[in-house]
């Protein structure tokens, strides 16, 4: 049985397909939950990728359905989600976890809009990277938001301002700018996970923050500097 999810007014359907590829019957995630009270709906399969194509904005459309799905499941009534953590987090790390979220997000679409209207003789391969990059940055959402889950405080869907400029000097000049406060921001939330002994919160934004370093060397050298 392959598994397939698609988003309708930011709600996920199941649609249960047999051996020939015929639909069956779609049925809420709601539905099934209280069919089956041990599925745990933060399990989530994307099945049938290579015939919908793997670029950017397709991997963007399942970023954002996964995000919203999991939110969606956090705040559903009938799921009695575990509260059996280990490791405890402050409102001031979680916080900061937060206001990551919210610039992973707001980056994660303004990459994706300008490799979209990136126009020029350069255009081409620069767009590719803003592409990259934007996927990169809808990875580094993902991870925090799940580490959040787990401290049980829901994610926020909410993006830093989105800068829109036209000139792809304006964009990369603008990208490089969030990546300083990217680092500066994933520095101070290295050191309150390590002040907590947290680390496996330390440990994830140390992969994150030497992304966002390589993201603003790219963007740097693009710009000749």
């Amino acid at each position: 049985m392959v598994m397939l999810f698609m988003a309708q007014s930011l709600r996920i359907y199941i649609c249960t397909r047999n051996s020939a590829g015929c639909q069956i019957k779609p049925e809420s995630y709601a539905a099934k939950a209280a069919r089956n009270r041990e599925w745990n709906p933060c399990d989530i399969y994307i099945g049938n990728m290579t015939s919908c194509g793997k670029n950017g904005s397709f991997h963007f459309v399942l970023f954002l359905i996964k995000y919203f799905y999991i939110l969606d499941t956090y705040s559903f009534p009938r799921y009695e989600r575990r509260l059996s953590m280990v490791q405890k987090a402050s409102s001031k790390l979680t916080d900061m976890l937060n206001k990551a979220i919210a610039r992973e997000i707001q980056v994660s679409v303004q990459y994706m809009w300008q490799h979209v209207m990136a126009k020029g003789l350069e255009s081409a391969e620069i767009a590719d990277v803003f592409e990259k990059v934007a996927v990169a940055e809808m990875k580094h959402a993902e991870k925090i938001a799940e580490r959040l889950f787990y401290f049980d405080v829901v994610p926020t869907t909410k993006p830093d301002p989105i800068t829109i400029v036209s000139s792809i000097k304006e964009m990369l000049e603008a990208d490089a700018q969030a990546e300083v406060e990217a680092i500066d921001l994933y520095k101070e939330v290295i050191k309150q996970a390590g002040a907590e002994s947290d680390s496996t919160t330390r440990l994830l934004f140390e992969e994150i923050l030497a992304d966002e370093e390589d993201h603003h060397d790219t963007f740097t050298t693009l710009l000749g500097k």
